[in-house]
């Protein structure tokens, strides 16, 4: 198996939104076909990705720390076309090399097989794994501030709130 070792850093976006100082060596371990397929899906920070659309191509999985940005460098820097983080992650795939804000979304487990079907083929240079609560057997997210999780439906949230938008209602309170 070839170990990647992908470059951490952290960034200051806008002068306003300060990345984490944790810095951790991230691998992503080079699956064959058999192996990607009996892949179990349950490690914390755990993010599976594939350089084709329907999880073909290259395959790679790493168990990411979570809240720290991981630089993608080859084969995978834009050249992702299928994500799947494990249950109780969410991945925020950014196109620059840094996790910065501008262009940015979030993907929930069981994750994208075809990356062009929300205009994110080939595009991410970073990203970023995020924890999430699991209610009920479904991912959901408890933070009301969208930065944290761009792009998300507010049906995602643990409270049950189903009111579109891109951020979450503060927990007992209506839509």
């Amino acid at each position: 198996m070839v170990y990647l070792t992908t470059l951490l850093s952290l960034a200051l976006a806008g002068g306003a939104l300060a990345l984490p100082t944790d810095v951790a060596p991230a691998n992503f371990t080079t699956l064959s076909p058999i192996e990607a397929r009996s892949l179990e899906r349950r490690q914390p920070g755990g993010v599976f990705i594939t350089t084709d659309i329907k999880w073909g191509g290259l395959p790679g999985y790493a168990k990411q720390p979570w809240d720290i940005c991981i630089q993608l460098d080859a084969p995978w820097y834009k050249s992702i076309s299928s994500i799947g983080p494990d249950s109780g992650n969410a991945v925020v795939l950014s196109e620059d090399y840094n996790c910065g804000t501008a262009n940015r979304v979030t993907i929930l487990n069981p994750g994208n097989d075809d990356l062009r079907s929300i205009g994110w083929n080939d595009r991410a240079g970073s990203f970023m794994v995020r924890q999430v609560a699991v209610v009920n057997g479904r991912e959901c997210i408890r933070s009301v501030d969208p930065s944290t999780f761009p792009g998300l439906n507010c049906q995602f949230c643990c409270n049950g709130c189903s009111r579109s938008g891109t951020s979450c209602c503060p927990e007992g309170q209506i839509c």
